[in-house]
């Protein structure tokens, strides 16, 4: 909405060895899609080759006239135009954002790429915000289930000593029918 693109997409990954996981787009017909079956990688025109580790963006009027294009997939709709922005977060890539053919065919301008710089900047933080987070959750989890696990009654503390958490040893070994003990 913010170039009148008519094909975006967003890949997540930098290793031309793997698929973007996940790779998200829009524009592309849902048939052609499924016919090229598979996401694609940081590869070629959509790797170092075109966002190279510099963390430049690119900009291109017609990407097929470009030395890095190697042609489209089977079923590939065509595309002229195109922007490729690098989502860095400290100075690190961790995916791309690529807008292709402007409506009408008219160029993605610099403005353009400066508006999709900013939104791969905020996408950045947020990406790294979710993925401490989801990190931080299945620490949680892990450390639940071992503590759910283990024989031996166990009760967690806060710095007021205020029960946080306790497993079912303690629960069954304190069996005071009050239940839980977490905020006692």
């Amino acid at each position: 909405a913010l170039t009148g693109a008519r094909y975006v997409a967003v890949g997540l990954g930098t290793d031309p060895e793997w698929a973007f996981e996940p790779w998200v787009s829009r524009g592309m017909p849902r048939a052609a899609a499924e016919k090229i079956g598979r996401n694609p990688g940081p590869a070629g025109m959509l790797g170092a080759d075109v966002v190279p580790d510099d963390q430049r963006s690119i900009r291109v009027p017609d990407v097929r006239r470009e030395a890095f294009f190697r042609g489209f997939p089977p079923d590939h709709p065509e595309m002229k135009g195109f922007l490729a922005v690098p989502i860095r977060y400290h100075k690190r890539r961790i995916g791309n954002l690529f807008l292709a053919t402007r409506e009408g065919d008219a160029d993605l301008t610099a403005q353009d790429q400066r508006m999709v710089e900013m939104l791969a900047a905020r996408a950045a933080v947020a990406l790294e915000t979710t993925k401490l987070y989801t990190g931080e959750a299945q620490q949680r989890a892990w450390l639940r289930s071992v503590i759910e696990q283990l024989p031996e009654g166990v009760v967690i503390l806060d710095r007021e000593g205020r029960v946080v958490t306790t497993n079912r040893a303690l629960l069954s070994f304190l069996n005071d029918g009050r239940g839980s003990l977490e905020g006692r």
